[in-house]
């Protein structure tokens, strides 16, 4: 970040912390590289807290966020060996009072054309009201302040033939539409459409309901190796 803000001048603004971490093998799944001897939530989340400290001293203009798990998708709920709470609980038990936005991923996993399509209305509404529920849980003060990004999205399965006549999960268009919209009605403060070819993307301009804004992805490094 002093790198990124100081020395090169990007004024980038908003910071994760992470990306997906619950992939970390904790609960199983293992498309997260992480070598810390502890995989648990607790532990990255106490390293966001020690993360968020370290470089709001460096640029207090910054925005740092936490990952969470999509409410009602994998591994949302469950009770990972040694913990006491689920991956949202524990992680905004610790850091929630520290962070400025959570971050979620969305792909709706559909088998039809016209179910996907309904899918941003049906689902979205539920997963902000349950993380803004948790936030008001943790957060304390801060809770009003702290915002909600989507910083992937796209369709889990069912492939549809787009305009232009390329393989596409999104016909289109629309579904980007159609969840754009339905972001902005539930204060969703930002959104990134996660590209097909599942690279990282990184889109401008300014923070606001349903509008896409500078963000920086940071593998929080601790003493044992990456996260």
């Amino acid at each position: 970040m002093r790198y990124a803000n100081v020395t090169k001048g990007y004024g980038v603004k908003y910071w994760e912390i992470g990306n997906e971490v619950y992939g970390n093998g904790h609960y199983g799944a293992t498309w997260e590289t992480d070598h810390h001897a502890s995989l648990s939530p607790a532990t990255y989340a106490n390293y966001v807290v020690q993360y968020a400290s370290a470089m709001k001293a460096v640029d207090p203009s910054i925005k740092i966020g936490s990952v969470l798990t999509t409410p009602g998708s994998w591994p949302d709920g469950i009770v990972g060996s040694g913990d006491s709470m689920d991956w949202n609980h524990t992680v905004l038990s610790i850091a929630g009072s520290k962070i400025d936005f959570v971050i979620v991923h969305h792909y709706p996993y559909s088998t039809s054309q016209a179910d996907l399509l309904g899918k941003p209305q049906a689902e979205i509404p539920g997963m902000a009201g349950a993380l803004r529920s948790l936030i008001n849980q943790y957060a304390g003060s801060t809770a009003p302040n702290v915002g909600i990004a989507v910083t992937e999205g796209n369709a889990d399965a069912y492939k549809v033939t787009t305009v232009e006549g390329a393989t596409d999960y999104d016909d289109g268009g629309v579904l980007s539409r159609r969840f754009l919209r339905a972001a902005a009605e539930h204060a969703v403060r930002a959104v990134l459409r996660h590209p097909d070819d599942h690279q990282a993307g990184v889109a401008g301009g300014q923070p606001g309901p349903g509008r896409q804004f500078d963000l920086a992805h940071l593998r929080a490094r601790g003493p044992t190796g990456e996260r």
